[in-house]
């Protein structure tokens, strides 16, 4: 009977396939992030809307307040849109590491694919050679 079938490089396969799974968990927390940070943006880029159709007129210590918190607000957007762009390049960081992950397991998996395939043809070898065997044995004569 043929011995069941083992790729020696299971574990490594394993591993590589854990370094994948974080992978993609790392991308997909930057995506959140990142589109979180985008809501933000637009968030603020409405009230800041809001607060230049609010109303003109009061006194001039008033309307000096208003701009100077409506410039606060377009630092705070200008911040979050450097923040924004940032976590894009972190974005594209992490989607290299996935891909670069992705491509290691795949030649893994190929390998186990090649090995399963020349294990699979050698136990149908060898039961052919038993089969023949088996069939030389019953066409020859009985020795007695």
């Amino acid at each position: 009977m043929a011995k069941r079938f083992s790729f020696r490089l299971d574990g490594l396969h394993r591993f590589r396939q854990h370094k994948t799974n974080e992978a993609k968990l790392a991308l997909g927390e930057i995506i959140r992030l990142r589109f979180e940070k985008q809501q933000e943006i637009n968030q603020m880029q409405e009230y800041l809307d809001h607060l230049q159709l609010k109303r003109r007129s009061g006194t001039v210590l008033e309307l000096q307040v208003r701009a100077s918190h409506a410039e606060s607000v377009r630092q705070h957007i200008k911040t979050l849109r450097n923040d924004l762009v940032n976590l894009g390049e972190i974005e594209v960081l992490r989607r290299d590491e996935l891909n670069r992950t992705m491509r290691d397991e795949k030649v893994l998996d190929k390998l186990r694919d090649k090995k399963l395939s020349e294990y699979n043809h050698d136990v149908l070898s060898e039961e052919q050679a038993q089969m023949d065997e088996i069939a030389m044995r019953a066409d020859a004569p009985f020795d007695e």
